[in-house]
């Protein structure tokens, strides 16, 4: 599957999850919640667990189980909808990647070019 419809197809699993058309799991909607309220912020793994009382094995589990995809491939996927926009806005590249909530150019660059087929500068 092409990295654009592997998004397309996993941004849509998840919508049907939370709009009720999919199984409902109240602890991977607080999930799906919390990262979406934090997208910019630094998320640690460990305390996202220990917020929702979970393993963090099991929460990572559990929430590919219910969404199809894993915990870091959802925030990759989520921060790189907005700076696809602040780019097409002709933002430089640096600037979209900080203000997406990327830690570091390297790791945006990479996520940017596996799911764009080319990289940020390029655009």
């Amino acid at each position: 599957m092409a990295p654009v419809e592997w998004h397309y197809h996993t941004f849509h699993k998840i919508i049907l999850f939370l709009s009720g058309q999919a199984a409902c799991d109240e602890k991977t909607v607080a999930i799906l919640q919390y990262l979406n309220v934090r997208l910019t912020e630094r998320i640690a793994i460990d305390n996202l667990a220990a917020r929702l009382y979970l393993s963090k094995f099991h929460m990572m589990r559990r929430f590919r189980a219910r969404t199809g995809c894993t915990i870091h491939g959802y925030l990759v996927g989520k921060r790189l909808l907005p700076a696809q926009e602040l780019m097409r806005g002709r933002m430089r590249a640096t600037d979209a990647c900080d203000q997406s909530g990327f830690q570091d150019y390297s790791t945006f660059s990479r996520a940017f070019k596996r799911q764009c087929g080319r990289t940020p500068r390029q655009s």
